[in-house]
């Protein structure tokens, strides 16, 4: 894994101290073309598991739930996953199903696997007793399904692969996510979705195609940036190449549109933003001794994303308080996510472990800023987590991205932990706990949690941090 995982800063499961937290890681389309093959991305998901069912089933013969069952499944995927994601165009979907035109198998047991987690109905275990099994019958007739799939560049197929990714990587099986989502990103340029489809004399292509088009095209991008993060990776999309327009969500047609949805934009400029500092800071290429330039710079950038936030998603502290009635969960997401930026933007800056104030140099000052910025951001994004929690938001969004969030916070937060200033360490305890309790949370959906969790506890004994009740607050 690359420096943005943070797995640079763990050794042995366990959290070096000759490793500090700072410590520097390791032309013009005109017409709809097929132009990639898949073949190769076929092959590489031979090193997925082998599928409980047999491959190359008729279709026919792929079970769906009852309707009943399908039904509260579409509403939970829509109600969990859809306001922070809606790559899925939600109208012309349901007015698939109202006309009885089935959507394509393959999505549909994609959206059943996702929403399947947040079901809590023990029918839909792969094994009884097993609520982290949730959903994985519908995963694996989905993989059967890809299988006839994989060399057809479909847009329902991007949009099914995307969320098989997810589900992959929530069930902590990241080298099926990440070559998941590459066979998205793959076949998303292979269908051109990366282009402006307004330039194009297609009649055939109405506005709810193009629509959607944008949205699977922008949802790559995101996951690319965050999942690339998370697993330290190189990125797989070059801006370079992209000329198409951001998401009209308006165009939804949608009476109960939900005002998260229209701030798409946001995340996909956040997202921007993060693939600049994978490519910049963590990048084979990134100029070393330029990096406080480059930190500097991509910090005013930052700030301008920030301010430039619709007013509703803007951080208040006094949103995200336990009697906060006004708790937005896209706008915390959006602020956890941006503090996660920070923290893998100021993190190689930090040159030294955590030492008492009143030791700190004016030749140390750079590096002690970007140690407080980190420890600033890491403490947003648990007290934002666990605010989440209590008002019963933390398992609706995001996935992935909130289990990499808190914990590179907690690493952070371990790393101050045995600090010999009180006034660091105290906090910095207090907060792991916050963090613990997030992932409690999080690992009744998710294994990834739960594992992530273990391996922050592992930490903990090998420092012997114990938390007291006072931590816990």
């Amino acid at each position: 894994m690359g420096g943005s995982s943070g797995a640079y800063l763990i050794v042995d499961r366990r959290v070096s101290t000759d490793a500090p937290i700072g410590a520097s890681p390791p032309q013009h389309l005109g017409t709809v073309s097929k132009v990639g093959d898949l073949n190769t991305a076929a092959r590489l998901l031979q090193h997925l598991a082998t599928p409980s069912i047999p491959l190359r089933r008729h279709r026919a013969d792929v079970e769906l739930p009852p309707p009943e069952t399908s039904n509260r499944l579409i509403s939970i995927y829509f109600a969990r996953l859809h306001p922070f994601h809606p790559f899925v165009h939600k109208a012309a979907f349901l007015r698939c199903l109202r006309d009885r035109r089935r959507p394509p198998l393959l999505l549909l047991n994609a959206i059943y696997a996702i929403a399947a987690r947040w079901a809590n109905d023990p029918s839909l275990y792969a094994e009884p007793g097993k609520p982290l099994t949730a959903g994985q019958i519908f995963f694996d007739r989905a993989r059967t399904l890809l299988d006839d799939e994989y060399d057809r560049s479909e847009l329902t197929t991007v949009q099914a692969l995307i969320l098989m990714s997810f589900y992959q990587h929530g069930c902590s099986q990241e080298m099926s996510a990440w070559l998941l989502a590459g066979m998205a990103f793959r076949m998303a340029h292979d269908l051109g979705l990366h282009r402006d489809c307004e330039r194009w004399d297609l009649d055939r292509m109405d506005h709810v195609e193009k629509e959607t088009r944008r949205r699977v095209w922008w949802a790559c991008f995101v996951v690319d940036s965050m999942i690339s993060a998370a697993l330290g990776r190189p990125l797989a999309i070059d801006e370079r190449d992209i000329d198409a327009q951001l998401p009209r969500i308006e165009e939804d047609e949608e009476a109960d549109l939900d005002e998260e949805e229209a701030t798409a934009a946001t995340l996909i400029k956040l997202s921007e933003l993060v693939a600049k500092v994978l490519r910049n800071v963590y990048g084979p290429r990134a100029a070393r001794n330029n990096l406080y330039e480059v930190t500097s710079r991509m910090d005013v950038e930052l700030g301008i994303w920030v301010a430039r936030l619709p007013p509703p998603y803007r951080y208040r502290e006094e949103d995200f308080t336990y009697s906060s009635t006004t708790i937005s969960p896209f706008a915390g997401m959006l602020h956890i996510l941006s503090d996660v930026l920070r923290i893998l933007l100021h993190r190689p800056m930090i040159a030294l472990p955590p030492m008492p104030l009143s030791a700190i140099t004016s030749s140390m000052v750079g590096g002690w800023n970007s140690f407080r910025i980190c420890c600033d951001a890491a403490q947003r994004i648990t007290r934002i987590a666990d605010c989440l929690r209590v008002g019963g938001y933390l398992r609706c969004h995001g996935i992935v991205f909130i289990v990499y969030a808190v914990f590179q916070a907690s690493i952070v937060h371990l790393n101050n932990a045995t600090a010999p200033d009180e006034a660091i360490r105290r906090p910095a305890r207090g907060h792991l706990a916050l963090s613990l309790r997030a992932l409690d949370e999080v690992q009744k959906d998710w294994l990834s949690a739960k594992q992530c969790r273990a391996i922050l506890v592992d930490l903990m004994d090998a420092r012997g941090i114990q938390l007291t009740d006072a931590d816990y607050g």
